[in-house]
């Protein structure tokens, strides 16, 4: 998927909003709901590096993420002591289709720069969060590549 820039089009922000943030507030919320009932459950959201990072063209981007990251944690702190685990993996450089989009379009993909990660690492992240057990919760995870220097 495309980044838009702050210059992008309405429906490309739409898009981009629906997908990075509202999406994920609404199911995070719905399966909360379902395992306060329940007293139990694990929900783990996925940010990106990019949440903290300010550069030309990474605004909307970076703004989604950074919501989401506040809306996981405070999630996290309402739901504590329910039985429900909340948590957040952020990670950085990860073979996506937004490296093909960004060549389409002439511009150089990260991964030509640096080895990136593959969605296996990042599901190992996440298993990792879900595997804590008695009153720990492994509430946020960065993970970035090896080559990564920011």
């Amino acid at each position: 998927m495309q980044r838009p820039s702050t210059t992008s089009r309405q429906d490309e922000l739409d898009r981009m909003i629906a997908v990075n943030y509202s999406a994920v507030v609404r199911a995070s919320i719905l399966f909360a709901r379902h395992m306060k009932a329940q007293g139990t459950g694990q929900i783990v959201n996925v940010s990106s590096i990019g949440a903290g990072i300010a550069a030309a063209g990474t605004g909307i981007y970076g703004g989604l993420k950074l919501a989401l990251e506040r809306f996981t944690e405070v999630l996290r702190v309402e739901l504590a002591g329910s039985g429900v685990r909340v948590g957040l993996v952020s990670p950085g450089t990860t073979s996506t289709e937004i490296f093909e989009d960004m060549k389409s379009r002439g511009q150089p993909g990260w991964d030509e720069f640096l080895p990136a990660m593959q969605a296996e690492d990042i599901a190992r992240a996440i298993r990792f969060m879900c595997e804590q057990t008695g009153n720990a919760n492994a509430a946020r995870m960065h993970i970035y590549a090896t080559s990564e220097a920011f």
